[in-house]
């Protein structure tokens, strides 16, 4: 596949949260349940799903209690709807 493809579903570690430790990827071996839950209940700890196509993708992104923003379509974006550099 292309590196534009491939950017919809990995992000460089530049780009990633995930080195700093500001995500995490919920999915114990493609076992969606843990996710379901965080999904509902994540709000209340702060931690959102950012991404439509990543079910398994959550980021503190807002207070806790607070409501999450919407989706993304995918890893090119930031939250401001903005290609990610490079992309």
């Amino acid at each position: 596949g292309s590196e534009a493809e491939a950017a919809k579903w990995v992000a460089p570690p530049y780009v990633s949260h995930h080195p700093w430790g500001l995500a995490i990827d919920v999915n114990y071996p493609n076992e969606p349940v843990g996710a379901g839950w965080l999904e509902v209940n994540g709000a209340r700890f702060g931690l959102c799903r950012v991404y439509e196509n990543e079910w398994w993708h959550f980021e503190p992104v807002i207070a806790p209690g607070g409501t999450c923003p919407a989706l993304v379509p995918n890893a090119t974006f930031t939250r401001q709807l903005q290609p990610a550099p490079g992309s």
